[in-house]
């Protein structure tokens, strides 16, 4: 990076609290409530023939955990937490139709509520983009669109 300030990650924790409505309104207003889908199911996909297809696998997560440091890799959660966190919409899943599937440590920017998306102040056709996660793929052309936007400005 171009003598941009480089943001602080952080190591995001799963746990759920219970906070006041009003304490919640506080956090919010001071930008501190982080938003998460939470666990969900996804689905796998193969390439078969060069073409995606659905998998036989549909993946349980994620599930945020604090993790000892940047080589902690091993599952904090038991098969129970996420078997209990989608039994509401399979009420028929049983503990052992379900195994664990990976661990990964995600990037999360410290202090920022949101990507990074600035022009560097030294090079005018350098953007730094920083802390792009979920829904960075979803979000990919819009981000790509508002680069370019960024970059033609110069030229003007």
């Amino acid at each position: 990076m171009n003598g941009y300030p480089v943001p602080h990650g952080y190591l995001p924790s799963g746990e759920k609290l219970e906070v006041s409505f009003k304490e919640f309104q506080r956090l919010f207003k001071e930008g501190k409530v982080i938003k998460s889908v939470g666990v969900h199911l996804a689905p796998t996909f193969n390439i078969i023939e060069n073409k995606y297809e659905v998998g036989e696998t549909v993946t349980i997560g994620p599930a945020y955990a604090g993790p000892d440091g940047k080589e902690d890799y091993k599952h904090t959660r038991h098969e129970e937490y996420y078997l209990n966190m989608v039994k509401p919409f399979f009420p028929n899943l049983k503990l052992e139709d379900i195994g664990l599937h990976q661990v990964g440590l995600r990037a999360r920017l410290k202090d920022y509520y949101d990507f990074v998306i600035e022009k560097d102040s030294k090079f005018p056709n350098c953007v730094n983009i920083i802390g792009i996660d979920s829904p960075g793929l979803t979000a990919s052309l819009a981000i790509a669109k508002y680069v370019k936007e960024l970059i033609e400005d110069n030229k003007n």
